[in-house]
């Protein structure tokens, strides 16, 4: 008898499903290389305080011992 109508249905169904998963996974990898952008760039944000802080120290300390 053929394809009915109701299966038609269900196929078109499961490739709109299939296709909204594929635009999901999509947008989930891009999200999460948004967000390691974000952790790097913070990264190097914390770093450069970081040697900022112990260059100051260091010069606190060059004072101390001089002294």
């Amino acid at each position: 008898m053929g394809i009915g109508i109701i299966d038609i249905i269900i196929l078109v169904g499961f490739f709109i499903l299939i296709y909204n998963s594929l635009i999901a996974l999509k947008k989930n990898e891009e999200r999460t290389w948004y967000d390691m952008d974000i952790l790097l760039q913070k990264r190097h944000y914390v770093l450069a305080k970081l040697v900022e802080t112990v260059i100051s120290y260091l010069v606190y300390e060059r004072t101390i011992f001089e002294d």
